[in-house]
């Protein structure tokens, strides 16, 4: 009898549930088709996919879409991708600027959020969506970090992984903010709350959408919980997504939930991460910095307050957590005056492990009084890359005339570009400009690669940047070839450039002439031009 009333107890939970779903979707047939897959988005999507595609082509399409070109527009000459004195005005330079990728997974963002924001009592909408964009974001570094060639369906999976929760909130307001209610006042788990209130989790409602807008199968599948184990790294791609995705969501659970629904710590999840992957603890740290930072630039450009970002940072059992989250919020908080010369807190990222100097973790940047560059002469290396990459030139007229952006318009004493041998055993200076130039390529001529003791090799095989303020302190000397100390170096700046995924080389700047720290403007026309670089590749 007892097994028959369990049994009769699950079929009416069954019912309910799937009469939740149904209704979520009658309601959004009433609201009419939401702008997330219109017509110009899918357009945007499969002409971005086509290789025979150029950029006048996209611009074609994305000009049929009045908003959606003003967007692109706007967000080209944000500050994150739009670092120079170059306004851009049109569509086409815009694409060129920002790549097809890029595109692709910023118009599918614009248009989740024209979709889903709204104003309601108790529901704040604004910040589940930046939360999603977020985590998109560290998902794709993550995948691409871990050796996964389709990266922008990795950030489709992180930017639907909450798929559910999204459209809860925005057609049955009244039930989520029920849901918050049970979990704050309650003492009610997350996950408990849910089902006490729908029937099921967000995560079931998430992949019923997916399967009704005719999603691949994977997506769905991605948004299941991952169990951690001790198998170590994950070779089928979407299981690695799926174990990538649901790690992330628990980070940002833990950084901006009140009633986390994770078990386990910050560390923990950070370990599991690069253990699933297959990167190094400090990788993970640098790809959740850099996506945090691209999300606070991006929030304004798509009508959202970076104060939204700002993670939660009461004091809990979890020192490791509590210390990012005063990091990011301080970024968040405080990200003008930090520019202007504010200097940075003095906590570093701490995931509990200490193998690595802390200055990898991207953002450490030196601040100082501005550097001596020329403007007119970036303008004019931006212009003539723009145009060198339209016509499809060489890709080594390309990388020269970003060395000289690097030299004479952002104002580096040296710099060069380093390329990694075909076989991935060696790196060598390919070309030099400035300074002492012959020296640097001499002491650069052929470096093994090492990943565990070389810092180049690091930064090439990784795909990330660092800035060294001083090669004397944080057991930077010992992560350098033998013949550096050689050059007289005391600050450097490395950038990695890969293509589709793959370890291309990196660009070096120092200012061993002057003995002139690297200043924040220094950093940004460094990492501008060096996009160019990376542009062009991505076109070829």
């Amino acid at each position: 009898m007892m097994k028959e009333k369990q049994q009769v107890a699950q079929k009416l939970v069954g019912d309910s549930a799937q009469g939740v779903v149904e209704r979520i979707l009658e309601q959004m047939e009433k609201m009419g088709d939401l702008p997330i897959f219109s017509a110009s988005v899918n357009r945007v999507q499969m002409v971005s996919s086509d290789p025979d595609t150029d950029a006048m082509q996209l611009a074609v399409e994305i000009l049929k879409d009045a908003n959606l070109s003003s967007k692109v527009l706007k967000l080209a000459n944000s500050p994150y991708f739009n670092r120079g004195v170059v306004k851009i005005g049109t569509l086409s330079r815009a694409i060129v600027l920002l790549g097809f990728d890029t595109i692709k997974s910023s118009v599918l963002t614009m248009k989740i959020v024209d979709s889903f924001q709204h104003d309601h009592p108790g529901v704040d909408m604004s910040s589940l969506l930046v939360n999603s964009y977020m985590s998109a974001g560290f998902v794709r570094d993550m995948a691409a970090q871990s050796g996964l060639k389709e990266i922008e369906q990795s950030y489709i999976y992180g930017l639907f992984h909450n798929l559910g929760e999204i459209v809860t909130a925005y057609i049955l307001p009244e039930e989520y903010t029920k849901i918050k209610k049970l979990a704050k006042q309650d003492n009610m788990s997350w996950a408990q709350a849910q089902k006490e209130v729908l029937g099921l989790p967000f995560r079931t409602i998430g992949q019923e959408i997916a399967a009704k807008w005719e999603f691949p199968s994977s997506v769905a599948k991605t948004m299941n919980p991952y169990a951690f184990n001790e198998k170590g790294r994950i070779k089928n791609k979407v299981e690695l997504n799926q174990a990538i995705a649901s790690l992330t969501s628990n980070m940002m659970e833990l950084l901006y939930s009140d009633s986390p629904n994770t078990k386990h710590s910050f560390s923990e999840i950070t370990k599991e991460m690069a253990k699933v992957t297959g990167v190094s603890k400090d990788s993970v740290a640098q790809c959740l910095d850099k996506s945090f930072k691209q999300s606070c630039e991006l929030a304004e450009q798509f009508g959202l307050s970076k104060q939204l970002l700002k993670p939660k940072t009461m004091g809990t059992a979890d020192e490791a957590r509590d210390k990012i989250a005063r990091e990011l919020s301080y970024y968040a908080v405080s990200q003008d005056d930090f520019d202007a010369g504010e200097p940075p807190p003095e906590d570093d990222f701490d995931d509990g492990y200490d193998d690595a100097p802390q200055e990898l973790v991207e953002g450490a940047v030196q601040r100082a009084p501005a550097s001596a560059g020329n403007s007119n002469i970036m303008l004019s290396v931006l212009h003539e890359l723009t145009t060198l990459m339209t016509q499809k030139a060489h890709i080594n007229v390309v990388f020269s005339k970003v060395l000289d952006g690097i030299h004479q318009g952002v104002g580096f004493d040296r710099t060069m570009l380093i390329l990694l041998t075909p076989d991935h055993k060696y790196y060598l200076g390919r070309m030099a400009v400035g300074h002492e130039a012959d020296a640097i390529k001499t002491c650069f001529a052929k470096c093994p690669v090492n990943v565990g003791q070389d810092l180049f090799s690091k930064m090439i095989m990784e795909g990330t940047e660092v800035l060294v303020p001083d090669v004397r302190q944080g057991g930077w000397s010992k992560m350098l070839p033998s013949d550096f100390e050689s050059l007289g170096v005391n600050s450097f700046l490395l950038a990695s450039i890969r293509v589709r995924g793959r370890p291309v080389g990196l660009f070096y700047g120092d200012k061993s002439r002057s003995q002139s720290p690297i200043t924040p403007q220094d950093h940004r026309g460094f990492m501008q031009l060096v996009a160019q670089a990376q542009l062009a590749l991505q076109v070829r």
